[in-house]
């Protein structure tokens, strides 16, 4: 049986060259291998939403928070897919769960404030690198992010 880092290799590379339908067919063979790992549901979704399947990078995500509602990247993906699908103030209520998910620290707030950015949500992202630096001070990255 292959790996889950053998699968997220194998997407990874398809998606990659843009091979959306054999990336979401080693996406649905990791799940099915590994049911209990988040990359098969993460990675799907993130090939059906660059493959303009929003509804469907939304399912597979809550599929996956369904069993682990703290998954830090899962949450954030739904915030992604809800965007996608034009459901703003979800989405934003989604990062908020993100920003909030035990054991994110500094990187899981700084995805966030990312996403912020991308939402147009400059306030909101402000706050996200503040509290990121509260838990990374002095973090160059971090700091040019902010500013």
């Amino acid at each position: 049986m292959r790996s889950v880092g053998e699968f997220q290799r194998e997407i990874t590379l398809r998606m990659t060259r843009g091979e959306w339908a054999a990336a979401a067919e080693a996406a649905a063979a990791c799940r099915a291998a590994w049911p209990s790992a988040s990359a098969g549901w993460l990675l799907g979704s993130f090939v059906a939403l660059a493959a303009g399947e929003n509804e469907e990078a939304l399912r597979l995500v809550d599929e996956r928070l369904a069993v682990d509602s703290t998954d830090l990247r899962c949450l954030l993906q739904r915030a992604e897919s809800l965007l996608a699908l034009g459901r703003k103030d979800d989405a934003l209520a989604a990062a908020e769960a993100a920003a909030s998910a035990p054991g994110g620290g500094a990187a899981a707030l700084d995805a966030v404030g990312t996403f912020y950015v991308y939402a147009q949500e400059h306030a909101r992202a402000r706050r996200a690198y503040d509290r990121a630096l509260a838990a990374a001070p002095g973090d160059a990255l971090l700091l040019t992010r902010r500013a």
